[in-house]
């Protein structure tokens, strides 16, 4: 058996994760984004997740700051994105004033291995996902 911590989210993070989750939603200009992790309800293995055609997005927000933490394991998204086959993704929000904003351009997804940005749209292909 393994322990599953179940941590709290801050008013903050909250803030922060929906402007993210708004971002996401906005980037993908009502195109087929199925949220698969869309709520703040522990466990946390990531933040956020989404398929879009036939890839998933694991996200980890985080504030490039550092003076708001996100709840769970700094790297669980990576593990579910690597047991998923999916991408593993960082999202770099700031604080300006009371209002959150990616730091990424595009969809504000940072490729968490390559460090380069992500546009899930451009990934999107006909290749049957095992």
């Amino acid at each position: 058996m393994h322990a599953i911590e179940m941590h709290e989210v801050s008013d903050e993070f909250s803030r922060c994760w929906q402007s993210a989750a708004k971002h996401l939603q906005a980037s993908a200009q009502d195109g087929p984004l199925s949220w698969l992790k869309a709520n703040l309800t522990p466990p946390f293995l990531e933040h956020l997740s989404f398929r879009m055609g036939n890839q998933l997005y694991f996200i980890r927000v985080e504030d490039v700051d550092g003076n708001v933490i996100g709840p769970g394991h700094p790297n669980g998204f990576r593990t579910i994105a690597e047991g998923c086959k999916g991408f593993p993704c960082r999202m770099p929000m700031r604080r300006i004033g009371a209002l959150w904003k990616t730091e990424a351009p595009g969809w504000g997804l940072i490729h968490a291995e390559t460090g380069h940005p992500i546009d899930p749209i451009t990934r999107i292909s006909d290749e049957k996902m095992k």
